[in-house]
């Protein structure tokens, strides 16, 4: 515009002045250049420039209706501890900026971050949250996050979604540089940590597009110092589409994470938070593990819940009542051999008392084989084991003497008497 043919200047200056001027604007820009510190000192200059946040407000495309946040804020803890302290936001928060920064102190190089998140967006509107890369849960709206964060600078991301319409924030977690002289806490004495259960339970089902809770039935019943592992099953009612629903209430300064289906850990340190899943086809398992952070480091304790399709299987039949089954008589003698031809046979004695099932005889000398007669009712079979290997026949037929060949030492034969499903166990040893 400076030099337009319009501009109505008259003499033999109408093209000099132009020139001047054009000379004149060229010198101030040289000279505010060099005057100017470059990106390339700036950053050479400032250890921290690579710490810095850029702030942007929010773009978004024409077609969409911006889902913003209404609310968000941080607070952090170190890792044996409970405590949180709030972490400021840098700037402070506005549902159109985009990018923030935080410091939190060198001595919490590892800590535990809770990010409260609160969210003025349409319902089917979805929120991710995403820590160093890594996506973490898709939170409720208007809940409080908790993540674990490493030493360093880590990033976490809210990702606000309505279709395609995406808003993302941004926060850069930076660590302070230590203070040359600053004395950090010493390490806190490690003592012996008390057990970490949870309070209770509950477990229910809701069938596809229905908002009534169907309560499980687990086995064991929940016990705070029983089992750990429970089984509910889903009964006679179709749930397939419909959702997995637990609250699990534990005490103040535990936390909890949980993961269904062998999928991603998420850390809650809210008791009696209502935990919702999709309830897949076949068996379904949650795993929650209770944490207690303290000065031996965080102590964990694993829960398990299985759900299996269909009713329960039905209870096993009580085991019959089985009196001791009697032994009539033994009736044991020994054999002497020489080149496996019988030379003598030796009886050894041996009372049947009722009520009496373990005896001890006492082998004559050279006595390598002995031949055993065991006399019971009719409707008794009997099964004989001679140093644990089971002797043909059997079971023994009534009136059958068995040939036993003893080794060296002692021998231990054992007689089971059985009728239905009982059985009753005799032993004699041969010393």
């Amino acid at each position: 515009m400076l030099c337009s043919p319009s501009v109505a200047v008259k003499g033999p200056f109408r093209w000099s002045g132009c020139i001047s001027l054009l000379l004149f604007t060229f010198s101030a820009l040289f000279f505010s250049l060099i005057s100017t510190p470059s990106e390339a000192s700036l950053v050479g200059s400032s250890s921290f420039k690579s710490l810095e946040s850029r702030f942007h407000p929010n773009s978004f495309p024409s077609t969409c209706a911006a889902p913003h946040l209404s609310s968000l804020s941080c607070e952090a803890a170190p890792w044996y501890s409970n405590e949180f302290t709030p972490l400021p936001l840098t700037p402070s928060f506005t549902s159109n900026c985009a990018d923030y920064s935080i410091t939190r102190p060198f001595a919490e190089t590892y800590s535990v971050l809770r990010v409260h998140i609160g969210a003025a967006i349409p319902v089917d509107a979805q929120v991710t949250v995403v820590l160093n890369g890594v996506v973490i849960v898709t939170p409720i709206l208007s809940a409080s996050i908790d993540l674990f964060i490493s030493a360093g600078i880590n990033v976490c991301e809210i990702h606000v979604a309505v279709g395609t319409c995406i808003t993302i924030y941004t926060i850069k977690i930076n660590v302070a540089v230590l203070v040359v002289g600053e004395i950090l806490p010493p390490f806190p004495n490690c003592n012996s940590c008390p057990p970490t259960n949870i309070d209770s339970f509950s477990l229910a089902l809701t069938a596809a597009g229905s908002a009534t809770l169907v309560p499980l039935v687990c086995t064991p019943p929940f016990d705070i110092h029983g089992s750990h592992d429970f089984i509910a099953y889903e009964g006679v009612t179709v749930f397939v589409g419909g959702n997995i629903h637990l609250h699990v209430n534990f005490a103040v300064g535990l936390w909890i994470r949980y993961s269904i289906n062998n999928g991603i850990w998420v850390y809650v340190a809210v008791s009696g938070l209502e935990i919702v899943a999709a309830l897949q086809v076949g068996t379904n398992l949650i795993r929650v593990d209770v944490i207690k952070p303290g000065p031996c480091g965080n102590e964990i304790v694993e829960y398990t819940f299985t759900i299996c399709e269909g009713p329960p299987p039905p209870a096993p039949l009580p085991a019959p009542s089985c009196p001791p089954l009697e032994l009539i008589s033994l009736d044991l003698k020994g054999c002497i051999s020489l080149l496996g031809i019988v030379q003598s046979i030796i009886p050894i004695p041996i009372a049947i008392e009722v009520g009496l099932f373990d005896y001890v005889v006492i082998r004559p000398l050279g006595v390598t084989l002995v031949k055993l007669l065991v006399t019971v009712d009719v409707d008794v079979a009997v099964n004989v084991y001679l140093n644990g290997v089971i002797v043909a026949p059997h079971p023994v037929p009534a009136g059958v003497v068995l040939d036993l060949n003893l080794a060296i030492g002692v021998n231990l034969i054992k007689i089971d008497l059985i009728k239905g499903g009982c059985i009753t166990h005799y032993t004699c040893t041969i010393n």
